[in-house]
């Protein structure tokens, strides 16, 4: 029957609602990367009118109702909105595109490291000749020395390419 299949299916795989904190607007979800790290899942949220600096990057446990930590904060009104979130292979941290607005449109990747608590940019200007574009969707590579993304032109997102560097930002192609 549908509702046995439904029943057999792992925790968050379909039809179950991931705890997250009160007035979050959940997107982006990256389930932890290794054995230990299993049950963790990072997700990023919009802001909310109802509750203040509620965007931003959250690190949750399956079974907890508090919906997580917020690690990465996205002040309200800022324009500030994550592309992407992916776990590093080791578990060790996590690296995210960010979108904001600095007299143009930017998005870089970012790389929060769990033992430090500190955001590091890893791309350099990712902007045309214009001062527009940047990173959208990334990924990482297994042994986590490069990452490869998407790369857009804003606000029109014309022109998107597939890009790669190493994980120190060098031999970007």
């Amino acid at each position: 029957a549908a509702s046995d299949v439904y029943k057999r299916q792992p925790y968050g795989s379909t039809g179950v609602n991931l705890p997250v904190v009160e007035q979050a607007a959940p997107s982006l979800v990256a389930w932890g990367p290794t054995p230990a790290k299993k049950d963790q899942y990072l997700y990023s949220s919009g802001m909310s009118v109802f509750e203040e600096n509620v965007g931003g990057i959250y690190l949750n446990t399956v079974g907890d109702a508090s919906g997580g930590t917020q690690l990465v904060v996205i002040e309200d009104y800022s324009g500030q909105y994550v592309h992407d979130v992916e776990w590093l292979p080791d578990g060790s941290g996590f690296l995210f595109s960010l979108f904001y607005v600095d007299f143009n449109y930017f998005s870089e990747v970012f790389a929060y490291n769990f033992a430090t608590d500190e955001i590091t940019q890893l791309t350099p200007s990712l902007s045309d000749e214009d001062g527009y574009g940047g990173a959208r969707a990334l990924s990482i590579s297994p042994d986590g020395q490069q990452i490869v993304f998407g790369r857009g032109l804003f606000p029109d997102d014309m022109g998107s390419s597939l890009w790669m560097m190493n994980w120190d930002g060098s031999d970007l192609h």
